[in-house]
């Protein structure tokens, strides 16, 4: 629930540590939550997600 809960505060009010992310993940966002990243893109109004993953495993290739 503690992504789940992140993701949702992002959703309803805009807040959150959001980045660009950039190479190959070019067009995409970073959501931090805690330990986690959820990878996403804001799609006509909704949000299309890619992974979620632990820091240290969402970058790998």
């Amino acid at each position: 629930m503690f992504v789940f809960d992140g993701l949702l505060r992002y959703v309803r009010t805009g807040n959150g540590d959001v980045k660009s992310l950039h190479g190959s993940m070019q067009g995409r966002l970073r959501l931090r939550v805690g330990d986690y990243r959820i990878i996403f893109r804001p799609i006509a109004g909704t949000i299309l997600i890619n992974a979620v993953r632990h820091r240290r495993e969402v970058y790998r290739g």
